[in-house]
């Protein structure tokens, strides 16, 4: 019995791998995008409020307004980072205690459900059992995600290097910038 079950095991886990493998390509062609619409959006946030703006070499876009510069630095937005779905680079000078570098931090809204609780002594085959089950229910939950993935939300954060600033997340990087730039420094 435990042979059969552990063949049924390995069987889930070839099924599941196809599943993530589809979402984790639903999240690339999603960061493929995402550094240019967020360059756009920097452009279009500081040309509202009177910079001249640039895009350099197609990864950077700078606002200027007089001695003050802004840059969104794009060229890691393709690159994976443990816990972020993407990270951009952000310096800031001539704006007194705000200026410096920062990071915008790109993760999503998905909270992954904690897994089934099995307690108590089992015997091999219970355990197989219980393997089995959870990667189904794994699984339901990767489906479900790759169905409502349109509609799933990136959240935006924006933190200082040395991690004297921080916002929140949001669900834009407009908002984060309004957060950084308008919120009193302590």
């Amino acid at each position: 019995m435990v042979f059969n079950l552990s063949i049924e095991l390995e069987k889930e886990k070839l099924i599941s791998s196809e599943v993530y493998k589809k979402i984790n390509s639903l999240i690339k062609d999603r960061i493929g995008n995402l550094g240019h619409d967020l360059l756009r959006e920097f452009g279009a946030y500081f040309e509202k409020k009177g910079f001249k703006t640039n895009l350099v070499d197609g990864t950077i876009m700078k606002a200027e307004f007089g001695n003050i510069v802004m840059e969104l630095d794009s060229s890691r937005s393709n690159q994976e980072f443990f816990g972020y779905l993407a990270v951009l680079d952000l310096k800031i000078s001539g704006l007194g205690s705000k200026s410096g570098k920062y990071t915008l931090d790109i993760n999503s809204s998905y909270k992954s459900p904690s897994g089934v609780s099995f307690s108590g002594r089992k015997t091999e085959e219970e355990h197989i059992k219980d393997e089995i089950e959870k990667e189904k229910q794994s699984r339901e939950r990767a489906l479900k995600r790759i169905e409502e993935f349109s509609q799933e939300q990136w959240l935006y954060r924006i933190v200082e290097a040395e991690m004297k600033h921080q916002t929140k997340y949001h669900s834009s990087l407009s908002e984060c910038l309004d957060e950084l730039l308008e919120k009193n420094t302590p």
